[in-house]
């Protein structure tokens, strides 16, 4: 009898440290459809999103739901294992960007009982040539919200981890499915002085369509 209960205090140890050592699942990673993005996921980004008023970057698209029912803490880690020219921000309360390879955190935010929040995390390419890349591996944690203002915040409990791999496509968001004229796309691209262009320009456009076709565009 004794052998017995002492196996079951065993087999009852090891179910609490295998819980102990699992992720936390209160906080979520979301697409921007909404749907969850699994624990261990990569994913690529490639769309390069151009405005002519913020520099071009590379958006991850990716933001935090908290499922229970208590208002939450949220932090991310974030390990960069390769970044070839350009700077990864990542604003979760306040803006923090980081251009070398290593591991850093972000600042702290909080987010209400069964909300979902944006996490703005992004490679702003600066100087970063065509097709560089970056790789950048995401945590979520969840901190436990003390409240306060400003925000008070306590224990920290680790979450979903996803990879992101940024390529720099060189290709605005969206420019090769232009509707200018039926399903034809963009194959090239020139300014007003005839001079052929990578990506959209201030003022006039000229467009080559992939039916034969030239349209002019003005990007304000």
């Amino acid at each position: 009898m004794k052998k017995i209960f002492t196996l079951l205090l065993i087999l009852a140890a090891g179910t609490t440290v295998s819980f102990a050592q699992g992720i936390d699942n209160v906080l979520q990673f979301i697409d921007k459809n909404g749907n969850v993005i699994a624990d261990g996921t990569t994913l690529t980004r490639n769309e390069v999103f151009d405005d002519g008023f913020e520099p071009p970057m590379i958006k991850a698209e990716i933001s935090v739901k908290n499922t229970s029912a208590q208002e939450q803490g949220v932090c991310l880690k974030l390990n960069i294992t390769k970044i070839e020219g350009g700077t990864v921000q990542a604003c979760v309360g306040s803006c923090k960007t980081f251009d070398a390879e290593g591991n850093y955190n972000s600042d702290k935010d909080v987010v209400s009982a069964g909300s979902t929040m944006d996490l703005a995390t992004e490679w702003i390419l600066g100087d970063a040539a065509e097709n560089a890349k970056c790789t950048v591996t995401y945590q979520l944690v969840r901190v436990e919200s003390l409240g306060g203002f400003p925000p008070k915040f306590g224990n920290e409990y680790p979450g979903a981890t996803i990879t992101i791999n940024y390529v720099n496509s060189k290709t605005p968001a969206g420019i090769d499915e232009i509707s200018t004229d039926g399903d034809a796309k963009v194959v090239a691209r020139y300014n007003a002085n005839g001079q052929k262009t990578s990506r959209p320009v201030k003022g006039l456009n000229i467009l080559k369509l992939s039916n034969g076709k030239t349209v002019k565009s003005i990007n304000n």
